[in-house]
């Protein structure tokens, strides 16, 4: 009798960056456990094997969707940036040989783990956010471009357009009016901050990513 086909899984790594550098590495693993520990409950319905730290500084875990380890990966790393803690992810698509480990995501061996490890160890490319998605090239190419772009824009933000960029998207339905009341500014100075920082780019390229990487989890449903 011919081996079933294992069905692709949605496998997410990341890592911090440059944490040998760090000027306190207890204070920054502290702040990697949480962030680890937080999303797991958070978003534990939406992970087949909880985001599990490997190295003292790299995590992997596997999700039930490649939009849930894409928003996942986005919410960890605002979350981080909040922080000062610099970090990048890569999210792969591929085959798990061995058998789903739903405790930790250890133990666990396939092209897909294989594939994205690689993308990860692949310290040339600077964007925070890489897709390993094996036959989908062009789907791979434009995910990647728009990962980098909001790297990009992340980086030229000031503390001030952050905080307001990272409440704006953690609270969706608020209007700059309510984001305003939140910061004790204007209306005006909302939108100019916001304007700086490029929020509206910035959110259409996450709703853009959201949508292909729907796209493409509809396709394998």
């Amino acid at each position: 009798m011919t081996a079933r086909k294992k069905r692709p899984m949605a496998i997410l790594m990341g890592d911090l960056v440059a944490s040998g550098k760090a000027k306190s590495p207890a204070a920054l693993h502290r702040k990697f456990n949480a962030g680890v520990a937080a999303i797991n409950k958070s978003h534990g319905d939406a992970l087949l094997s909880p985001l599990t730290i490997t190295l003292g500084d790299e995590f992997q875990g596997v999700a039930d969707s490649l939009s849930s380890a894409f928003m996942i990966m986005h919410e960890m790393r605002l979350r981080f940036l909040s922080q000062d803690v610099r970090c990048r992810f890569v999210l792969g698509y591929g085959e798990i040989a061995t058998k789903l480990n739903p405790d930790k995501a250890w133990n666990m061996m396939g092209p897909g783990l294989t594939q994205t490890r690689a993308a990860l160890d692949d310290k040339r490319e600077p964007g925070a956010y890489r897709f390993v998605l094996p036959g989908r090239a062009v789907f791979e190419a434009a995910l990647d471009t728009f990962g980098y772009t909001m790297t990009e824009i992340e980086s030229d933000w000031s503390d001030t357009q952050f905080s307001y960029v990272h409440f704006a998207l953690t609270n969706r339905n608020k209007t700059n009016l309510e984001i305003a009341e939140k910061f004790g500014v204007s209306d005006r100075n909302v939108y100019k901050v916001l304007r700086a920082a490029k929020f509206k780019l910035y959110k259409k390229q996450v709703e853009t990513i959201m949508m292909m990487l729907a796209h493409l989890d509809g396709e394998t449903a």
